[in-house]
């Protein structure tokens, strides 16, 4: 009987630790760079690469030459919305090159989650705009150098 018990409560202290950890994401769930490569309707083959570092965040998209289509910068923080974790991207600004960068005047709330090196967030559900579909996409963390 104690040995049950004893199993029983073992079960119990580890599975409210792995909620518990579940439930705890913050900023440094995030921090790094995170690529994906994919076929982007856009602008076809591409790798996406984002960081979080600082409480900011950089974007880039780059095409299968290797040159910059996309790049992107901000600030982001991480919130909680009921059982969801989510990145917020405020003061953002983007364009073409690094150098090249407007206000978007546009935040956004990203919906993400984290796993074993990897990122997965979907994104656009936050509201709807032209010429942007609502998507998912799983980052891999890459390794520090």
């Amino acid at each position: 009987m104690k040995k049950h018990l004893f199993i029983t409560l073992l079960v119990a202290v580890v599975g409210l630790a792995a909620s518990g950890a579940a439930w705890a994401q913050s900023f440094s769930d995030i921090q790094g760079k995170w690529t994906l490569k994919k076929k982007s309707s856009r602008f076809g083959d591409v790798t996406q690469t984002v960081e979080f570092k600082d409480n900011a965040f950089t974007y880039k998209i780059t095409g299968k030459d290797g040159d910059t289509v996309l790049y992107a910068k901000g600030k982001a923080k991480v919130e909680k919305l009921g059982p969801f974790s989510t990145v917020k991207l405020t003061d953002i600004e983007g364009g073409t090159s690094e150098s090249n960068l407007q206000a978007a005047g546009d935040d956004r709330t990203i919906i993400y989650t984290t796993g074993w090196n990897t990122l997965t967030v979907a994104v656009n559900f936050d509201r709807s705009r032209d010429g942007e579909d609502t998507e998912s996409d799983t980052y891999n963390k890459e390794k520090a150098k």
